[in-house]
């Protein structure tokens, strides 16, 4: 990959390289999807580590909890409406990282923060 792996970046992925539960018989396999990078900058730069950790990314409003982060038509730019799975979080091997769609906004990025720790937190 030219660009390097940043927090932040969203990258397209093969579609079946991402976990999304619940598996669904029906489900349609896409040639790709945006995923999300989440994991630090030094972990993302280490070439001796082979994982980040990110968040897939959905265009299906039907799949969107209260826990997602929702991406505007055009953010990055993304061609559709999308939202980030944050309860989806998950690994990532880097070699499954393709195209790179552009960076989130900071805001955004403290958004997905925010609602982690909301899905995370057990008080």
């Amino acid at each position: 990959m030219t660009v390097p792996i940043r927090l932040g970046g969203l990258y397209w992925v093969p579609d079946s390289a991402v976990a999304l539960p619940p598996q669904k018989p029906n489900r349609v396999m896409h040639p790709k999807r945006p995923f999300l990078v989440f994991s630090n900058d030094s972990v993302n730069t280490d070439d001796e580590w082979p994982l980040v950790l990110g968040f897939p990314v959905t265009t299906s409003h039907e799949f969107a909890t209260r826990f997602c982060v929702n991406l505007p038509k055009g953010t990055c730019p993304l061609p559709k409406e999308s939202w980030v799975q944050v309860p989806l979080l998950q690994p990532l091997a880097k070699e499954k990282l393709q195209t790179y769609v552009g960076p989130l906004a900071a805001n955004t990025l403290e958004d997905i923060r925010l609602s982690l720790i909301q899905y995370t937190d057990n008080l």
